[in-house]
């Protein structure tokens, strides 16, 4: 097997309910069937029933087949403001990341300044963050705390970047230099460090994601942009290069 480079994630496939095509993964309709089936309440059918006739034998009968609804493919709910690109792109690629993963900070740092001079900037795609911190990373929540407490000052992206680009010093000392250096509000900021706010907004995320499949970071959705959400089409876990995302991407904007 190859040595991965220093900062790389290889690509993980074979998820349940996934089947893979590449490096990504393409949603089977067989999964989202038996979910649809255990959120109505209901067990799978048995295929034969057996009953006794009056004279002690026994007959078999057959169950009734139950009509089943075409699925559509799930959308992820996402915030708008923790979003790049145009509000008017078709195609969306979503992130489930941690502060303190290592491969997360590989992506910022190297393929997404290239999707976004692409594809983000020119408003072809729009990119949409969401927190998912690992229990057993110490400093993932409160980073993601910080990062959602300076979105409420409007700083939310640039607080995102230096807390990437500082990952080594994650802590409390370093969210409130780095709301200094960006101007925030001292109180308000630490009050909202506190509050019970921001750390629902974090939980919200994780819930989304669990439902999604998602189970470490960091994850790749792209899909369409419908309504407010985005119709899932592709998922990968792992950090793939900007040309496997490019790939991905001009099959969905053709």
């Amino acid at each position: 097997m190859s040595r991965q480079a220093a900062g790389t994630r290889p690509y993980r496939s074979g998820w349940r309910g996934l089947v893979a095509r590449g490096t990504w993964a393409l949603l089977l309709g067989a999964a989202l069937a038996a979910g649809a089936a255990h959120a109505a309440g209901g067990g799978p059918p048995s295929e034969e029933a057996t009953t006794r006739s009056s004279r002690g034998s026994s007959a078999v009968q057959r169950s009734a087949p139950r009509a089943v609804a075409p699925l559509a493919p799930p959308v992820v709910a996402v915030d708008p403001r923790r979003a790049l690109g145009s509000a008017d792109a078709r195609v969306a690629v979503v992130e489930f990341a941690d502060y303190q993963c290592p491969y997360c900070r590989s992506f910022h740092l190297n393929a997404l300044p290239r999707l976004k001079e692409r594809y983000i900037d020119t408003g072809r795609v729009r990119f949409y963050y969401m927190d998912f911190p690992l229990a057993h990373h110490a400093h993932a929540l409160g980073a993601s705390v910080a990062a959602y407490c300076a979105g409420r000052q409007s700083r939310y992206w640039d607080m995102q970047q230096r807390l990437y680009a500082e990952q080594a010093h994650l802590g409390d000392a370093l969210y409130t230099r780095l709301a200094a250096e960006l101007g925030l509000d001292a109180e308000r900021f630490e009050a909202c460090r506190r509050s019970n706010e921001a750390r629902a907004a974090v939980e919200r995320d994780l819930l989304e994601g669990r439902r999604l499949g998602v189970r470490g970071t960091p994850t790749f959705i792209v899909g369409r942009i419908v309504g407010g959400g985005v119709k899932v089409e592709r998922m990968a876990f792992g950090v793939p290069t900007f040309e496997t995302f490019a790939e991905e991407l001009e099959l969905l904007l053709e």
